[in-house]
């Protein structure tokens, strides 16, 4: 399951409480995945998964909810080994780590960048009439 970049920091204004609320994105980051590579639940839905009579027992609606489960689960790791598994719970915490730093380097950002024609080729001539031209490191750019 992918986490959306996003933090709970962009839907508010002003440094102070960007930088607390950073901490607690981790921890929620954290306990998802967490709660998403549960051995003791998956072992659990998989004993409903793989007995046929219990599955036949169940509604359409319930049948398909384990299904589903069981599936997003093997899609979390929990069908590897327990050092795969570890391995695998280490790169996730890492990318959520990644993607909150990155997340608040775009937030903290101007959001402009100035690109010299170069960068810029294969746009049309058009583009570049009447827009404004900058001065940055020596380079012009747009």
């Amino acid at each position: 399951m992918s986490l959306p970049m996003s933090t709970t920091s962009s839907a508010t204004k002003g440094a102070v409480f960007d930088f607390a609320l950073t901490p607690a994105d981790i921890e929620r980051r954290a306990f998802k995945i967490e709660s998403m590579m549960r051995e003791d639940v998956y072992r659990a839905v998989r004993a409903v998964f793989d007995n046929s009579d219990e599955m036949a027992s169940l509604g359409p609606e319930d049948r398909r909810l384990v299904e589903k489960m069981e599936l997003e689960f093997r899609r979390h790791g929990l069908a590897l080994d327990e050092d795969k598994r570890e391995h695998l719970r280490k790169i996730k915490t890492r990318i959520s780590e990644l993607e909150i730093k990155f997340s608040r380097s775009i937030n903290e950002g101007d959001g402009q960048a100035v690109l010299t024609r170069d960068e810029l080729e294969g746009l049309p001539s058009d583009f570049f009439e009447g827009r404004a031209t900058e001065v940055v490191d020596g380079q012009e750019g747009f």
